[in-house]
C-alpha cells in the first residue's frame, strides 16, 4: 500500500497525500477521470488505487482527502461507537459493510485490496454481478458510501468535525435520523404459498429464512425436517440439508428452526429436536455436530431447545437456548461453549430471559435478542453481566410495544428489525427512536424468521401462510 496516494478513509488504508502527489495533481488526475465519465463516456475500468476515491470525487466533486479523518469513523482509526454527523455515519456504514462482506462470504486478507469492476454512465455508477463475490461486496461498499457521501454533503462541515479527539467522539451527541425508507407494503411470494406440504414447491412451517449474496433464500422448512435452497425467481426449492424424515443420523434433521450460511456456502443448521447445531458443508449429503449433541442439559457441552443462530466471522456461533434461558457462544473446534447473556433462570430482570429466540450479532459483538415471553428485544454488550431493552418491554399493539417477537436484524445503518409475531407485523426502529417503532407490515400469518438482503429488501417467514415474502425497497435509503 506505500505506493498508494490520497489518505486513509473509513477502513482503507492509503498513505498520506503529502509526499506523496500534490492537492493539485490529485485533482487534475481526478478531473481528467470525471471529464471522460461527463462527456458521456461510459467508462469500465478494474480496481486500482483511484478507483475509491474515484467514486466519491465522480459523485461529490470533493477531493477525496477531505474525508480523512473526519469524524470519529472516517479514517484509520476508529474513536468510539458515535458519529457525529450523516458524513461521519456515511463511514461507519462503510466500516460496517465491509465486516459484513467479510462475514457472508470467503474473502480473506485486506478486502479494500480486492479488485473489482466498476462501470460510470450518466451519473450513476455500477458494479458489475456474476463475479467473485469477494470484489462484488467490496465494489457495493464503496459505491454505497459514495452515494451516501453524496446525499449528506449540505451537513458535511470540516471545520467542525476533522481530525476531532477520541475524547470529543465519546461525548459528540448522534444527530437524529430519519426513516424516509419506503417498502412496497404488497409482499411477493418468492418460495412455497402452496400450501402445508412435503413438495419441492411446498413449505411445512417454515421458521427461519437466510439470504446470501446471490439473493438465494434459505429456509428452515421445520414441518419437513429439511432446509430448502429457493433461487431467485424459482418455482421450487432443492433440498439442501435433511430431507431423509426426522432423526438424529448424521443425514437427518429433527424440526430445524434456524439456518445461517457462510462465506463458503456452508450451513449451520439448529437442530431443535436433536438439542445440536449441525454443520451442513456446501453439497454435502450429511452433516457434522458443531455445538451440542448431547442430549437436552444446561452444562457447557450441551444445549436446550435452539429457535436462533448467528455466526460472526471468526467462525463463532450464538445460540439462544430457550431451554434454559441464555445464550451461549461455541468458538470453532469447542467441545463446549461459553456463557455470553442470561443463564440466570426465567424471569424478567435485566440479566435473565423469558424464552429467547430469534439473535444477532453486530460487528462490535453486541448481542441482540428476541426475548420473547418478556416482549422485548434486549442488547447485551460484550462482557456486560446485564442487558438493556431497546425495544417493546410490555404486550401490546402500540408503537411501543410487542407481543411475543421471534425474530431480530439489524442493517448496516444500525435500524433494528423485528418479527411481532403476536402481532402478525415487521417493526423497525431507527437508531434514535427506539423503544418506539414503525409498523411496515401488517396482515402477515405468524411471523417467524427475518432477513434483509444486500439491497434492502425485507424476507419474512410467513409461517401461518407457508411461505416467505419479499418485500421490495422502492425508495429511499436506509441511512436516510
Amino acid at each position: 500500500m506505500n505506493s498508494q496516494i490520497g489518505a486513509a478513509f473509513c477502513g482503507r488504508y492509503i498513505t498520506h497525500v503529502k509526499d506523496k502527489i500534490s492537492v493539485t495533481t490529485m485533482k487534475l488526475i481526478l478531473s481528467i477521470f470525471l471529464w471522460f465519465i461527463l462527456a458521456n463516456v461510459t467508462v469500465e475500468i478494474q480496481h486500482n488505487s483511484l478507483q475509491f476515491r474515484s467514486m466519491i470525487y465522480y459523485l461529490t466533486e470533493r477531493l477525496p482527502t477531505e474525508y480523512d479523518h473526519y469524524g470519529c469513523w472516517c479514517g484509520s482509526q476508529i474513536k468510539g461507537d458515535l458519529y457525529v454527523d450523516k458524513t461521519d455515519l456515511c463511514c461507519k456504514i462503510h466500516q460496517q459493510c465491509y465486516s459484513d462482506v467479510t462475514t457472508a462470504s470467503s474473502c480473506s486478507g485486506t478486502l479494500a485490496l480486492a479488485a473489482y469492476d466498476v462501470k460510470y454512465s450518466n451519473g450513476t455508477i455500477s458494479c458489475k454481478e456474476n463475479v467473485d463475490e469477494c470484489n462484488y461486496g467490496s465494489c457495493m461498499c464503496d459505491k454505497r458510501a459514495a452515494e451516501c457521501f453524496k446525499r449528506h454533503q449540505s451537513t458535511f462541515n470540516v471545520s467542525l468535525f476533522y481530525n476531532i479527539s477520541k475524547e470529543e467522539c465519546e461525548m459528540k451527541p448522534q444527530p437524529t435520523c430519519c426513516a424516509k425508507a419506503v417498502w412496497n407494503s404488497s409482499g411477493q411470494t418468492v418460495a412455497g404459498g402452496f400450501g402445508d406440504g412435503r413438495g419441492l414447491h411446498q413449505l411445512s412451517h417454515p421458521y427461519n429464512v437466510f439470504v446470501d449474496k446471490d439473493r438465494s433464500v434459505y429456509i428452515a422448512d421445520s414441518g419437513n425436517h429439511r432446509i430448502q435452497k429457493w433461487a431467485p425467481g424459482a418455482t421450487s426449492g432443492v433440498v439442501v440439508a435433511g430431507g431423509n424424515g426426522f432423526g438424529s443420523a448424521a443425514n437427518q434433521l429433527d424440526g430445524p428452526s434456524s439456518v445461517f450460511v457462510d462465506g463458503d456456502g456452508d450451513l449451520y443448521i439448529a437442530d431443535n429436536g436433536n438439542y445440536r447445531i449441525q454443520k451442513w458443508k456446501k453439497d454435502s449429503k450429511f452433516g457434522i455436530t458443531v455445538a451440542g449433541g448431547n442430549k437436552k442439559g444446561n452444562s457447557t457441552t450441551q444445549i436446550g431447545g435452539s429457535l436462533g443462530i448467528f455466526v460472526d466471522k471468526s467462525g463463532n456461533i450464538y445460540i439462544s437456548d430457550y431451554t434454559f434461558q441464555r445464550i451461549v457462544k461455541w468458538a470453532p473446534n469447542a467441545t463446549s461453549g461459553t456463557l455470553v447473556a442470561g443463564g440466570n433462570g426465567q424471569g424478567s430482570d435485566a440479566n435473565q430471559f423469558n424464552e429467547p429466540e430469534g439473535i444477532h450479532v453486530d460487528v462490535q459483538g453486541n448481542i441482540y435478542v428476541a426475548d420473547s415471553t418478556n416482549n422485548r428485544i434486549q442488547k447485551w454488550e460484550p462482557g456486560a453481566n446485564t442487558g438493556v431493552t431497546v425495544a417493546g418491554g410490555s404486550k401490546g399493539p402500540n408503537a411501543h410495544q410487542l407481543y411475543v417477537p421471534w425474530d431480530v436484524t439489524l442493517d448496516s445503518y444500525g435500524n433494528i428489525y423485528v418479527s411481532d409475531r403476536g402481532n402478525n407485523r415487521i417493526q423497525k426502529l431507527t437508531p434514535d427512536s427506539t423503544p418506539t417503532a414503525i409498523t411496515l407490515f401488517q396482515n402477515l400469518s405468524n411471523p417467524t424468521g427475518l432477513a434483509l438482503d444486500f439491497n434492502g429488501n425485507i424476507y419474512v417467514a410467513d409461517n401461518g401462510k407457508q411461505r416467505i415474502q419479499m418485500f421490495t425497497l422502492e425508495s429511499g435509503a436506509l441511512d436516510c
